[in-house]
């Protein structure tokens, strides 16, 4: 599952969503927790990461942002 798949089944599964494309505050809040436990490693996601560890993730995101000129260094 991609990020992208992630994030559009998480709104349109949640309680708030009407089914009228609208993405309520309410619907915008949760999911940005939700990224940010998935950030911290508070809570995990097989879909989107399979086994890989937060770490190993952490990483390699780290290693994208130096490839595309991103780093702080």
């Amino acid at each position: 599952m991609t990020t992208a798949q992630w994030m559009r089944h998480f709104v349109t599964s949640h309680p708030d969503y009407k089914q009228d494309s609208v993405v309520s505050d309410a619907i915008a809040y949760d999911l940005l927790m939700k990224c940010d436990q998935l950030e911290k490693g508070t809570f995990k996601c097989h879909q989107l990461f399979g086994a890989t560890s937060h770490h190993s993730l952490f990483v390699s995101l780290q290693s994208l942002d130096v490839e595309n000129g991103l780093s702080d260094s």
